[in-house]
């Protein structure tokens, strides 16, 4: 629960429209008990919604969370990024060799981007 006059601007607040977090874009006084919101839905849309005491307990700051997240091993990253960019820096359109990557901790097999001459040179 939030107060009224707690709420700032590019807050983002829960219970304002039905299952919606909004971002807060102006607030202005209306009397005692009341206050004018402007935000922006998750749409884009700019509203205008009045607020009163009375839906105080509707209301609450948002937890704004990463739609994702990484939680793999660092030497993993590292072969990861190391694949990628052998690969986008090959310029032969699409040419894959296989190799085992002797740093990745289980010696999994990797498939990298190699030029037509890199390719006949790790073929065997």
């Amino acid at each position: 629960m939030i107060k009224l006059e707690d709420i700032q601007r590019n807050a983002p607040l829960e219970g304002v429209e039905p299952g919606q977090v909004v971002r807060v874009v102006a607030t202005e006084p209306a009397g005692a008990d009341g206050i004018t919101l402007v935000y922006r839905t998750a749409e884009g849309k700019i509203q205008e919604r009045m607020l009163f005491r009375a839906d105080e307990p509707n209301l609450s700051i948002a937890t704004v969370n990463r739609p994702w997240s990484f939680e793999a091993s660092g030497e993993e990253l590292k072969l990861g990024i190391e694949a990628y960019r052998i690969r986008f820096r090959s310029d032969d359109g699409g040419a894959y060799v296989g190799r085992y990557a002797a740093s990745a901790p289980d010696y999994r097999r990797v498939r990298v981007h190699a030029s037509p001459a890199t390719s006949a040179l790790c073929a065997g």
